[in-house]
């Protein structure tokens, strides 16, 4: 009796029924079977992965173990006596794998080596698609950064936007994303000088990182500076208010009052994160420059003149005397007084710089000394000789006087108050 055909034994047309008779009619759709297995393994795989790639990952290290699956099921169906060594020999060298690659997993998920967990199936947290979350700020892409090393320079030298200050008194997401859009500062081994002493400029630098690196220095020479930033990095780098050679001022001119010394000026330093190194501020007051020297003394008075000569009838009865010496020249004039000390300077520290760890130091500059005195006067000329006759010779000018005594040093120029750091809140 004829067998019936596969139409006539599907008895509904559901999807198993229909793959149950395709079977039968071909054996090889069989094979369909397990291309289904392999996409359901792939979505129950993907339920335990974060996303497609880690996912596409796992099927990427399924594949070889189906493979290895199908060599070990077909070693089962051969000969054990020919293939019995050769079927150990795979067997134990799949093992050996197995165990190397687990224990290099395992090192990697808790030693980060050789290699880290993320790095190993290419998910690094550094990964566009795998965002991290910091503590308290969420990260921002710096778009640029300025690095200047073994330069000097001024504010006119860094990029306008720099220069821009940004309201501090906003949500601190807002801030971290207009400084992210500004860039970074670093200055390395480089000097940037605020303005020159008494201009009296108020200069706000707001980046997203500045880095004082390599003994870098911010000189403000007494102007006030606003830095702002989401971090800032003090790797051996300070902000001082005046270098050695602007701390004193020059002497005055004579008879002239010494310069007072400038304060220290004002520094704000706000940040939006802890600062990474020992943030080292120096605000020290400039030192009072000294005062001119005092004015020069008279000079003495011309000596008394010789008496004149006067004849007898036939000789000289007597030669004219000689002059006096001239007078004594007059006391030079007290110096000027010395320029009074520069107050110490004030740092400022805002936001998440509050309570780090400060290198400060702002103390007053040193009173100016004062001018020196005067010279003495010259001293006066001396006294003309008295007039000769016909017989007797005249007499001889007389000796200038001498030299009056140097005035008084001036007094020193008034003591200042050290400077101080506060906190804003």
């Amino acid at each position: 009796m004829a067998e019936p055909s596969a139409s006539k034994k599907l008895k509904s047309f559901g999807p198993l029924n229909i793959l149950r008779a395709a079977i039968e009619a071909v054996p090889a759709v069989k094979f369909a079977l397990g291309i289904a297995g392999v996409a359901a393994a792939l979505a129950i795989a993907s339920s335990f992965f974060k996303d497609t790639q880690a996912a596409l990952v796992g099927v990427g290290v399924m594949l070889p173990l189906m493979v290895l699956l199908v060599v070990f099921a077909a070693i089962t169906g051969l000969a054990r006596k020919d293939f019995r060594v050769p079927a150990l020999v795979f067997t134990w060298a799949v093992l050996a794998l197995f165990v190397v690659l687990s224990f290099l997993t395992v090192s990697s998920a808790f030693f980060r080596w050789p290699t880290t967990l993320g790095g190993l199936f290419g998910v690094e947290p550094n990964n566009p698609q795998v965002r991290s979350t910091p503590e308290v700020l969420q990260p921002t892409r710096e778009s640029k950064e300025f690095r200047f090393v073994g330069q000097g320079l001024t504010p006119a030298e860094l990029p306008k936007e720099f220069l821009e200050p940004v309201d501090t008194n906003q949500a601190r997401e807002i801030m971290q994303t207009q400084l992210g859009a500004k860039g970074s500062l670093t200055l390395d081994k480089s000097t940037l000088v605020i303005g020159p002493p008494g201009a009296n400029l108020a200069v706000t630098i707001s980046v997203h990182t500045l880095k004082l690196l390599n003994g870098a220095k911010i000189i403000t020479n007494g102007n006030s500076l606003n830095l702002i930033a989401v971090r800032v990095v003090f790797g051996s780098g300070a902000v001082i208010s005046y270098p050695d050679e602007s701390r004193t001022p020059p002497p005055a001119p004579d008879t002239t009052l010494g310069v007072n010394g400038l304060s220290g000026g004002r520094v704000v330093i706000a940040a939006l994160e802890k600062p990474q190194g020992l943030i080292k501020v120096d605000l020290p007051g400039q030192n009072g420059g000294q005062g001119g020297r005092g004015a020069q003394g008279s000079a003495g008075a011309e000596g008394k003149r010789g008496d004149n000569g006067s004849d007898s009838f036939v000789d000289c009865k007597k030669g004219g005397g000689d002059g006096e010496r001239g007078g004594t020249g007059g006391k030079g004039s007290i110096g000027a007084a010395g320029g009074n000390a520069g107050p110490g300077g004030m740092l400022v520290l805002a936001m998440a710089l509050v309570g780090s760890e400060v290198d400060f130091s702002a103390p007053p500059g040193q009173p100016g000394s004062g001018g020196p005195g005067g010279v003495g006067g010259l001293g006066g000329p001396g006294g003309g000789g008295g007039s000769g006759t016909f017989y007797c010779r005249g007499g001889n000018s007389g000796p200038s006087g001498f030299s009056g005594p140097e005035g008084d040093t001036g007094p020193n120029g008034k003591e200042a108050a050290p400077g101080q750091m506060t906190i804003a809140r």
